[in-house]
């Protein structure tokens, strides 16, 4: 055991790396236990002593790796429930504890990513919208589709005036306008709020990375 005093950007690069050695701990491959006779005195063509220093060496490790996350994990709640940050122009500058940053940083990014399928929707009816009207300002497309409309016995009765209003008549009935409620498009809504959020999203990345290279505390880890 070893007490260390250590940053919060040093304790959560220490915690991802023992996650990660512990994510790759192969327990099939490395023994903890065995079996031997007394004719036969080996485990894996390896003498019992040296047999027991490694399987004794695993099972520390492992047991190690466990302890050492958890104390990190343990550690790094308690100063982020401990400390504050501020973040320009959110609550007038009030301080906030660090637990409240990180937990509006994660909830931000699902806003995003809300934000983006809103997005999504608006292009997909925009596009829809505009290509439709595109294809009623050809007049080759309208003319050809007024005069399907027209049966052979009545084709004497349509005049170039009567013509033009049956065009005039269809597109006025064709055209697809857009409906907006919420003025999403006329206020480009999504993209402002992208906007601010990317703005809060890099102040507050600024604050919690100063807090994590300044703020220090001491933990015991195993060695």
């Amino acid at each position: 055991m070893a007490t260390i005093t250590i940053t919060l950007y040093e304790a959560l690069t220490k915690k991802k790396i023992y996650e990660d050695q512990l994510s790759k701990f192969d327990l099939k491959s490395k023994a903890m236990i065995g079996h031997y006779t007394e004719m036969k005195k080996n485990i894996n063509g390896v003498d019992l002593e040296t047999a027991a220093k490694i399987m004794t060496g695993n099972f520390d490790s492992f047991i190690h790796l466990q302890k050492n996350i958890l104390a990190l994990q343990i550690a790094i709640n308690k100063a982020n429930l401990e400390n504050t940050i501020v973040i320009p122009g959110y609550k007038d500058n009030q301080p906030i504890t660090i637990v409240e940053a990180v937990t509006m940083n994660q909830r931000l990014d699902k806003r995003i990513a809300y934000l983006n399928a809103i997005a999504n929707k608006i292009k997909a009816e925009t596009t829809y919208i505009e290509e439709e009207n595109n294809k009623i300002s050809n007049p080759e497309y309208v003319y050809s589709q007024v005069t399907k409309q027209i049966t052979p016995d009545k084709k004497s009765e349509n005049s170039a005036e009567t013509l033009a209003q049956n065009i005039e008549t269809y597109r006025k009935n064709n055209t697809v306008h857009l409906f907006d409620p919420n003025k999403l498009v006329e206020n480009q809504w999504v993209e402002n709020e992208i906007k601010e959020i990317n703005a809060f999203k890099a102040g507050l990345h600024t604050a919690l990375m100063t807090a994590n290279t300044q703020i220090t505390f001491e933990v015991e880890l195993e060695d």
